[in-house]
Order: C-alpha cells, then structure tokens, then sequence
C-alpha cells in the first residue's frame, strides 16, 4: 500500500508567513487502494536551540515558541482517489522570527507536521519547515522618523581625564527600518579642531546575535559584518563641520528580532574614525532590518 502525501502552501512558494495572520494550506492525499483511517492531524511547531561551548562542555538551552495542534480528518473509510483537505492554523502576534546561526548549532524553526493515524500501523509522519517572520508595522512613527547619533572623543591620551572633546562626530540616517536589498544613505558630520587627522572611515552593517541562557546569566555574542564601505577622512585643526556621506547594500539576512528569550537578533550602522593604529572611536547607529528567505518544498510517499 501506497499514500502520497504533500502539503501544499498555494500562491505562497516560499512558505513565508506572518506572525498574527493565519498559516493556510491544504493536504493533498493520492491513495491506490481504499483505505480506513482513524483520523488525519496537523501540527505546527517551533523550537528555539541556542547552544555554544566552554571549555570542552556544550551548552544547550531550548525555547518552546509554539505548539499547536488540530484535527482535519476523522475516523473514516477512504477509497482509492486523490483528496484535497485544507487548513488554516493561527499564529501568535509575537511569534519570534525563523533563524539559523552561521554555524547552524543554534536556530528558531517552525515545522508543520501531518500525522496520519492508520489501523494496525505506526502513525505516518511528514514534516514542512516554513519561515515565520515577526510582523513589523512599517507606519509606526519611531521606525520612519530619522536616526541620529552624536558623540565627542578626545584623542589625546594624556588628557584623557579632561571633559574635552576636539573630535565631535554626528551620524545619522533617514529611517530606522530597511529590507533587504534597499540601500542605506549614511550621512556623516566631523568637526575636527584637534592636533591629529581622521585618516578615514569604515562604514558598516553590523548583525549581533545573542544567545542566552534559561536566566540570561550566561550569554554569548556573535557579531557579522555583513557589509563595508568607505570614506574619506578629514584633516585636524577645522573650525567648521565636515559633512560626508555614503552608501551601503542591505544583503539578504536574518531579520531584527528580540522576541525570543534566548535568541535576539538586531542591527545597527557601525561608523568607525580611523585616527591611529591604536585609536578609532566608533558610533553605532541602531536601525531593524526586514527580510524574507526561501525554503525548498517537500514531497514524499509516507
């Protein structure tokens, strides 16, 4: 005995869903000869895993984000032919987005899970992953007005004690949120009336990823460039504002999302003064990134 099994998510290719609307979808059954069932489920999972290691000891810590489970078919006696059963399965409005970690030790997945309970056998599963992604309101005023930071520093080490600050730098950009493939406008403003030269300044995407433990005491911070530039620097000794700028790409990444207890992923605009090998202030500008990603679809006979 033969049962094709697929879980089809149509007009959605990339099972891409949001956090607060319904997770929709269909079985598709072909069956070669008539069949009794007891009943037919569907299940919809996620799991947070953040682990790394001390020492020679792996530190595994896990997060239930979500468990649901419903039925779509009871006891019945199906003949041979092909059968369509549609579900809709609701998401949290805080559902923490899908992730994997570089190393792929540590991770956010959602599966949805058929189980098909036939007399006289083991239940048959078949496993989707699907990406869940946090909805973000992109109207909100905090995420579209600018972002701006401003900072002193005081290169001379001497007199370092001084609240004196001859290097000011002021960074900012135009929003606070950006998806994946926009590009970033940075714009920095330099006064310089100190006796040493900005040589120039590294511009970068910055994701940070901390991983945490039951009670946030133990953590462990990953930190990805995920994209440079560069620009001039400027001279020492100036009585006015120098005002640069400069463009950076935002690659497909995992989204900013702090929802997760022992998983939290956010972004931020790394502006970096190189004014010696052994001095280069930096600023960070914090900024929430939006992205999709795609998920291979899976068919199997069960």
């Amino acid at each position: 005995m033969t049962i094709l099994c697929e879980i089809v998510f149509e007009r959605n290719p990339l099972k891409v869903f949001y956090s607060g609307r319904p997770l929709c979808g269909y079985v598709h059954l072909e069956l070669k000869n008539h069949q009794d069932i007891h009943g037919i489920h569907i299940k919809l999972n996620g799991i947070a895993l953040a682990s790394w290691k001390i020492g020679q000891t792996i530190q595994r810590y896990t997060e239930d984000c979500l468990n649901y489970q419903t039925c779509i078919l009871g006891e019945s006696h199906l003949i041979a032919r092909k059968y369509k059963f549609p579900f809709q399965l609701p998401l949290p409005t805080k559902l923490p987005s899908s992730f994997e970690s570089e190393d792929e030790f540590s991770f956010i997945r959602y599966n949805v899970t058929v189980l098909m309970d036939i007399p006289f056998q083991e239940i048959k599963e078949l496993n989707e992953r699907v990406t869940i992604r946090r909805m973000i309101d992109v109207n909100d005023p905090d995420l579209k007005r600018k972002v701006s930071v401003c900072d002193g520093f005081n290169p001379y080490f001497i007199l370092s004690c001084l609240p004196w600050f001859p290097v000011k730098i002021d960074a900012h950009v135009e929003l606070g949120i950006y998806a994946c493939g926009t590009v970033i406008d940075v714009g920095v403003n330099v006064t310089n009336t100190s006796f040493r030269k900005v040589r120039n300044f590294i511009i970068q995407l910055i994701k940070e990823v901390v991983y945490f433990s039951y009670d946030q005491t133990r953590k462990r911070k990953s930190i990805i460039v995920l994209g440079e530039t560069g620009m001039r620097g400027c001279n020492q000794n100036q009585k006015y504002p120098i005002c640069l700028g400069c463009q950076i790409k935002v690659p497909q990444t995992s989204p900013s999302d702090c929802s997760s207890m022992i998983i939290k992923v956010r972004h931020f605009i790394k502006i970096i003064a190189v004014m010696g090998r052994n001095y280069k202030p930096a600023l960070e500008l914090p900024i929430v990134i939006a992205a999709l990603s795609n998920v291979q679809q899976n068919v199997s006979p069960i």
